[in-house]
């Protein structure tokens, strides 16, 4: 999808390698925010516009949150 295709958005249920499932990722042009959670503890790698990556601990059955400026 092009950059600024969607400038604002919001999608929920997908599920990611691992498996991962993004509960709910939305998006504006100011903010991200993401919700995941996975069946068994595993740590994920999350990268965001601009090239920011890094590593994420999720555990299992809890849910993690993050909320970040763009």
């Amino acid at each position: 999808m092009p950059p600024g295709a969607w400038p604002r958005g919001e999608v929920t249920g997908l599920l990611a390698r691992g498996p991962v499932t993004v509960r709910r990722l939305a998006w504006t042009p100011e903010r991200i925010a993401v919700v995941l959670t996975a069946p068994a503890d595993r740590s994920v790698r999350l990268e965001l516009p601009g090239g920011r990556r890094f590593r994420v601990a999720l555990t299992a059955g809890r849910p993690y949150r993050l909320r970040t400026r763009r």
